[in-house]
């Protein structure tokens, strides 16, 4: 794959400016993912080999699972397979002068999931659902395809009603958290609803938070923490971090 994408011009993430890097608070512009950032992105030739190589990888990853699924059909077994495809977590690419994942920017947080399930009707198949589904939501899934009770303490929900096309009550919020205690990352909490998103970075005082309408500002280029026209959004999104964390413990 060393020569894929030779010819192509990755073209840099919209928020990959000097200004969304300096409206970053300033233990984040100090942190691991800008230590990173200079390793992986610094600069446009470094910028296109990096992207290239990350997606070169990607190309790879995709041809094995097709290869992956010439073996099912060989053995007689594509038809009696589910195949799930996701990720543990997102990725910058330079978004906001940043790289690696670690804080609660869509696009470290958000994932890729692809169910394929071959014993499903033509109708069902290539539907999209917009439910939020979370990574811990897949042991159970695998469980129940295989026909295996779910535990009680599993904390996640199986997919497979989504998957069958019921309409299940779910979820519309969930807690955020990256608690590992690593110096150079900071500490970060937060909770996203279908609409906004809070983040609290937990160790720095005074304490720094953040709020967005993904809505009207899918870029999260707006803080609205300081806002005095969203203080009750703010109040509200709080006391949801607080009881959901609460709970965690």
């Amino acid at each position: 794959y060393n020569a894929l994408y030779e010819d192509v011009t990755m073209p840099l993430p919209l928020t990959a400016t000097e200004e969304h890097f300096a409206a970053l608070p300033e233990f984040l512009r100090d942190s691991e993912a800008r230590t990173r950032w200079h390793i992986r992105f610094d600069g446009d030739a470094l910028f296109q080999k990096s992207v290239k190589d990350y997606y070169r990888l990607l190309t790879g990853v995709d041809d094995w699972v097709g290869r992956l699924q010439e073996t099912l059909a060989q053995r007689g077994m594509a038809e009696n397979t589910v195949i799930i495809y996701t990720s543990d977590n997102g990725f910058y690419l330079g978004d906001r002068g940043l790289a690696g994942k670690w804080y609660m920017h869509e696009e470290s947080i958000r994932l890729p999931l692809v169910i394929h399930d071959p014993r499903l009707p033509e109708a069902r198949r290539g539907t999209r659902r917009d439910e939020m589904v979370l990574n811990i939501d897949i042991a159970p899934t695998i469980l129940e395809l295989a026909g295996v009770d779910i535990p009680d303490v599993m904390q996640g929900e199986s997919l497979v009603p989504l998957i069958d096309g019921e309409d299940p009550a779910w979820r519309d919020e969930f807690l955020y958290e990256h608690r590992i205690a690593i110096k150079t990352i900071p500490k970060s909490e937060g909770v996203r609803t279908t609409r906004w998103k809070y983040v609290r970075y937990t160790e720095v005082d005074p304490v720094v938070e953040e709020l967005y309408d993904l809505e009207s500002d899918p870029l999260e280029e707006r803080n609205l923490a300081a806002d005095p026209a969203s203080a009750e959004q703010l109040a509200l999104m709080r006391q949801k971090w607080q009881t959901m964390s609460i709970e965690l413990e």
